[in-house]
């Protein structure tokens, strides 16, 4: 629940040495090691070291089997069974992962692997070229003469063609009689495929009467034969050309089971890049390098006895330079872990700011358990995302655990206001389920008899959430000491805006309404205080104009608060789609024969649909609430996330 105590370190070494602490360090992955422009030390040096060619063979090979992959991965033979699908694959062991490496030759699998891709490449060039000439030559099949005699001799001319059907076969040839030339029709698909023949003395005229009727010269270039002959031809290459596409595709399918390979010579080859990348940016001089970093405050040993493992290494315990801030881990347990991806995806917390994370994770599942308000999509999230987090390991882990606890939240959200699947116990008829959802009905409210109770949650969540941010910020602006800012920026908010609530609920009847001179005073002092003291830079007449203007923002509160009413409109929103989805199955049902397989159509496709959409819209509903009413209350962010320089793993699964 706290941001994680970072240690600023500085290693220093001789060059011939670099490379194998690089290698260390990125075996252990603990340290994160500042880049040339983050070190504070770079002004010491005119320049970082240049990549060698060494470096750009890594990043070569690493982009190069990334295109194999790409290339293999569609012929990799699937499980048969969903079982096996759904079935998480098993890790490598580290050392059989780099037994893989020393025993793999990169050079000769990405040849094999490249001489098919082309191969593969150029026969369905030519089988799309064959493709293409049979199209263009079938309709002439009939064409009785070998297409290289066609064109224009001493006396006559002879060609084929294709005219629109713009007009009838009878008169385009009444169109031509006259002009000297002789037609016949070939075949008449589409368009009028025919042949057509011409004295040379009258072939200005006979242009021009082609012209009239669009006659466009048919193109066999490169062909001889007849067009029967051309195809037959034609058949047989692309015959042989698809067993020799069928040979190579057998023989990429014979590679592609060395994908796992290739995957782990990618991801070595990527850390190689990574770890060369360090090297090439690292401040050096002729002999020695200087690597600054940071590591947490209890890894300080276990650093110091790497870097002694190396004689012409040293590391010492450095203090930041000023204005120099720290790069942030974020160290939460249990529950809370999965909203991590939450802070990151707004960014990291400052220098003085509080990790939000624990703080907005109540309010993240709860509004997007609202959002949602069923029982049975709740369930059918929360099953998915742990089979999610299953099935693609760790990296995932923390966001399908943010849907999952809030498919969670839906679920119990959704008994107590009666949402299973809409309406789905008074369609099935189910007793023993109509009598689950009316007894755990007293526990909540049904929103569609009583929207006016899911109109005053919302509200009160959002009021409630606003307000917890701002005694955030007071409490973490008075603990750094900023009595002004805690004072003026927060406390007086606080005072503000309770006594407000207060008189208001006082003057329904709601609240007592003795204490509402006090409210009075408290509200007065406070609406000084913000005036006075809400702008401390600029000009006295300055201050005191935004001082105003930060009193008129208290009218943007309302804003904020009604923001949230969005939790009760999507949440009506999916209780109504549901409901509909049955009603359309329940009709569907009615129809004979097909109506109970077209209901269930309806159901699945329905419901899930409903699903996917209610999900993603309370996702991103649920995090703008965040972002926008809740961060700005006490959160800057801006803070650079820690980053321990580490293996990294695309295509290959690691035992830890």
């Amino acid at each position: 629940m706290a941001i994680a105590d970072l240690q600023k370190i500085l290693i220093v070494g001789h060059k011939s040495q670099q490379s194998a602490l690089l290698d260390r360090l990125q075996s252990e992955g603990f340290v994160h090691i500042c880049t040339a422009e983050q070190s504070v030390m770079q002004e010491q040096f005119s320049e970082p070291q240049t990549t060698g060619a060494g470096q750009n063979q890594a990043e070569l090979l690493r982009s190069r089997l990334s295109e194999c992959i790409s290339f293999l991965q569609p012929h990799v033979q699937r499980p048969a069974s969903l079982r096996e699908r759904l079935t998480p694959r098993s890790g490598l062991a580290l050392e059989q992962v780099e037994k893989t490496i020393q025993q793999s030759n990169a050079d000769e699998l990405l040849r094999v692997g490249q001489d098919l891709r082309k191969k593969l490449t150029q026969i369905d060039a030519q089988i799309d070229q064959l493709q293409k000439r049979l199209c263009t030559i079938q309709p002439w099949t009939k064409l009785d003469a070998a297409v290289e005699n066609l064109g224009q001799s001493k006396h006559a001319v002879v060609m084929a063609g294709i005219i629109p059907d713009k007009h009838s076969w009878e008169e385009v040839v009444e169109q031509l009689k006259d002009t000297g030339i002789a037609i016949e029709l070939i075949n008449q698909e589409v368009w009028y495929h025919c042949l057509v023949a011409y004295a040379q003395v009258s072939a200005t005229e006979a242009r021009q009467a082609l012209h009239e009727v669009d006659f466009e010269p048919a193109n066999f270039e490169g062909l001889t034969g007849r067009p029967a002959e051309i195809i037959e031809n034609t058949k047989n290459e692309l015959a042989q050309l698809n067993q020799q596409r069928n040979e190579t595709l057998a023989q990429v399918a014979e590679l592609a089971q060395k994908v796992q390979t290739f995957g782990i010579l990618h991801d070595h080859f990527q850390n190689l890049a990574h770890r060369d990348q360090i090297i090439g940016q690292a401040l050096a001089t002729k002999s020695s390098f200087f690597m600054e970093g940071w590591i947490h405050k209890t890894d300080w040993e276990k650093l110091k006895a790497l870097v002694g493992e190396f004689n012409a290494c040293m590391v010492e315990k450095t203090t930041p330079a000023e204005g120099e801030e720290a790069p942030v881990d974020l160290q939460n347990v249990g529950p809370v872990k999965p909203f991590e991806v939450i802070t990151s995806l707004y960014g990291m917390p400052g220098k003085k700011d509080v990790d939000p994370t624990p703080f907005l994770a109540p309010f993240f599942a709860v509004f997007f358990g609202l959002c949602l308000t069923d029982a049975g999509y709740g369930l059918s999230l929360l099953i998915l995302s742990l089979i999610g987090i299953r099935i693609l390991g760790r990296g995932s882990a923390k966001l399908f655990g943010v849907l999952a606890m809030g498919g969670g939240m839906a679920v119990i959200l959704g008994a107590i206001t009666g949402g299973i699947f809409g309406d789905a116990p008074d369609k099935l008829g189910w007793l023993w389920l109509i009598h689950m959802r009316d007894y755990l009905l007293q526990f909540g409210f049904d929103p569609f008899k009583s929207p006016m109770i899911f109109f005053v949650l919302a509200v009160i969540l959002g009021y409630i959430q606003i307000i917890f941010g701002q005694l955030i910020g007071f409490i973490n602006k008075f603990k750094q000491k900023d009595i002004i800012a805690a004072l003026c920026d927060h406390l007086t908010w606080l005072i503000l805006l309770n006594s407000i609530v207060f008189i208001a609920l006082a003057k329904t009847g709601m609240l007592p309404t003795w204490p509402v001179p006090i409210c009075l005073v408290l509200l007065s002092i406070a609406a000084v205080g913000i005036v006075l003291g809400s702008q401390r830079e600029g000009s006295r007449g300055e201050r005191l104009g935004m001082g105003l203007f930060n009193l008129f923002s208290a009218i943007f509160y309302l804003g904020d608060v009604l923001s949230y009413l969005r939790l009760m409109g999507l949440g009506l929103v999916t209780a109504g789609i549901a409901i509909a989805v049955n009603l359309i199955a329940s009709l569907a049902w009615q129809i004979p024969i097909l109506g109970v397989l077209l209901a269930i159509v309806i159901l699945i496709i329905g419901h899930i649909g409903n699903l996917l959409l209610s999900s993603l819209s309370a996702f991103v509903h649920t995090l703008r609430l965040q972002y926008v009413e809740f961060f700005p209350k006490f959160f800057a962010g801006g803070g650079a996330e820690f980053r321990p320089f580490a293996r990294e793993w695309k295509y290959t699964k690691v035992e830890p």
